[in-house]
């Protein structure tokens, strides 16, 4: 009799204690930060005076010589006087850090556009992933950020999980040391510019495209004018 009693409490209660145990484990979800972030208007940028960029790489020589950039005579700086120091506001793991207006002491990434460098912040190291000509794909400081630019503006990818965002971050680290190239194609996977890490990183392992015009290039003002990303501060 005992024996039957042992036999029947263990059919009907383990599989309980499994459904329990399951909830437990699945419950320890990481908190998603974007979740409770705020959500500012974008204020409208100046578009580049010298209108759009050409339809591709094969274009770019004729088209820089034709409309050189206006902070190239100045080594890429808006000012040789360094402003006091900006203070960063919060940052989340892949958020993405615009900046316009360099300083002496930076330059322009991207030689086009009213933001001239982008990065994406990777909160397990404190610092920033980006692309740098002359350097390549490296690590940047925040106060590199915080004395680099007159205007810095965070933005964030509103719909992007806490667990696509470790991915992006994670795998955007792994092409530290890779080459700079302005004239990259989307598809190339062997050279980047600064906004081009954070476009194809968000594009393959969270599917989301945050270019605002899709065309062959994605400057930092495609960034920020994409309705997929949000203004944090």
């Amino acid at each position: 009799m005992k024996m039957k009693k042992l036999i029947l409490f263990f059919t009907v209660c383990l599989p309980t204690f499994g459904t329990n145990l399951t909830f437990a484990a699945s419950s320890q979800v990481p908190i998603d930060e974007n979740l409770n972030r705020p959500h500012i208007e974008k204020p409208s940028i100046p578009a580049d005076p010298r209108g759009p960029l050409p339809k591709d790489a094969s274009e770019w020589d004729q088209w820089i010589k034709k409309h050189p950039d206006p902070l190239a005579k100045n080594g890429g700086v808006t000012s040789s006087v360094i402003p006091a120091s900006i203070t960063l506001g919060p940052l989340v793991n892949g958020d993405i850090i615009l900046g316009a207006s360099p300083t002496n002491g930076s330059k322009s990434s991207v030689p086009y556009g009213y933001f001239r460098h982008a990065a994406m912040y990777d909160s397990g190291n404190g610092n920033f992933i980006s692309a740098m000509p002359g350097i390549g794909v490296y690590r940047e400081t925040t106060s590199f950020w915080s004395n680099g630019y007159n205007v810095v503006r965070n933005m964030y990818v509103t719909n992007a999980s806490y667990t696509q965002r470790q991915s992006v971050v994670q795998n955007a680290a792994a092409h530290i040391g890779e080459p700079y190239n302005f004239g990259s194609s989307k598809t190339d996977i062997s050279s980047w510019y600064c906004s081009k890490l954070p476009w194809f990183e968000y594009n393959k392992w969270a599917s989301i495209d945050i270019d605002a015009n899709g065309g062959y290039w994605v400057t930092p003002d495609d960034i920020y004018n994409d309705s997929d990303v949000t203004l944090a501060w």
